[in-house]
């Protein structure tokens, strides 16, 4: 095919590596790859982004890892179905098979998991977000029951932006889990941001706010009765050399969970993206949370590289 073709009808074939560790003992090592029919990704300019075509892809993903003196293998498989709906909406559905395995043979599990995601701007100032998600949880860090459970969770999940002004913008967002021990959680999300460079290279700082709560607090993975996080977000974007570009993310909080002190909490996330030539992209991507309360801490680090290009 030709080197002018419209990028939004090319393919976008994605491969990469991740990997997740926690300070009590859970790590996961993954490598994933994933093939779309046409480039549907927020990073990639293309002009044709009302495109009617039916979107196909794959997913594939092998995890290895050890939890609580456990080590476990999976694999799991998707189909993936998208389109656009009217101009600026954009449906996607999967489906496949996931299987999680054991190597003492405590546990040897397969399910079918699914997920949806739904964008639907609303104006020029609002974009709702709806997504769902029925898989394993083993992947979110919840540990060691994770593992040693194979516990799985249903996810509904509404978002909400809004940015009345060019300066200001809210972001909202609620999650609704149930879990296949019978528990049930509730997690909201509340940010509201000044931009001191609202465009690019972008600077947004602001407060936000987290509550989570579940229904049962059980013994196998963190699942507080009560917690809540308030304090300070800054979100940035910018460009460091031609096709090599930044982004960086910090949010420090005054956390409290029910029944324990308070203590200090952070979130840094930051990554770079390198674009090589028209049909490549290169980004490398760090996260780290803390948390601080007495004498006790806790922390997990996750490091990634993905890299995107074109096969057709």
């Amino acid at each position: 095919m030709a080197l002018d073709m419209p990028t939004s009808e090319r393919d976008l074939a994605s491969i990469s590596s991740k990997y997740y560790e926690t300070s009590d003992g859970f790590d996961r090592n993954e490598l994933s790859l994933s093939y779309r029919r046409h480039r549907r990704e927020d990073f990639w300019p293309y002009e044709e982004a009302s495109y009617r075509g039916i979107d196909l892809g794959l997913d594939i993903a092998a995890n290895t890892g050890t939890a609580d003196h456990n080590d476990y293998d999976s694999i799991m498989m998707l189909g993936v179905i998208g389109r656009h709906i009217g101009r600026d909406g954009y449906f996607e559905g999967k489906l496949g098979m996931h299987q999680l395995n054991n190597d003492a043979g405590m546990i040897d599990k397969r399910i079918w998991p699914w997920s949806f995601w739904y964008k639907l701007p609303l104006g020029s100032a609002v974009e709702l977000q709806l997504s769902g998600k029925r898989d394993f949880v083993y992947q979110e860090g919840v540990q060691p029951a994770g593992i040693t459970e194979s516990l799985q969770k249903k996810n509904f999940n509404t978002g909400l932006g809004w940015r009345p002004a060019q300066r200001l913008r809210l972001d909202i967002a609620a999650q609704y889990g149930s879990w296949s021990d019978d528990n049930f959680n509730r997690q909201y999300d509340v940010d509201i941001l000044y931009g001191i460079s609202p465009d690019w290279p972008s600077i947004w700082v602001g407060l936000g706010s987290e509550f989570i709560q579940f229904k049962q607090v059980r013994d196998g993975y963190w699942s507080p009765k009560l917690f809540s996080a308030h304090g300070l977000r800054i979100d940035s974007s910018f460009p460091i050399y031609r096709r090599l570009d930044a982004s960086a993310a910090v949010n420090v909080d005054r956390i409290k969970e029910k029944g324990s002190d308070a203590g200090l909490g952070y979130y840094l996330d930051a990554g770079f993206d390198w674009t090589v030539g028209r049909l490549m992209h290169i980004r490398l991507h760090y996260a780290r949370s803390s948390s601080i309360q007495r004498a006790s801490r806790w922390y997990d680090n996750m490091v990634s590289l993905s890299i995107n290009g074109s096969l057709f």
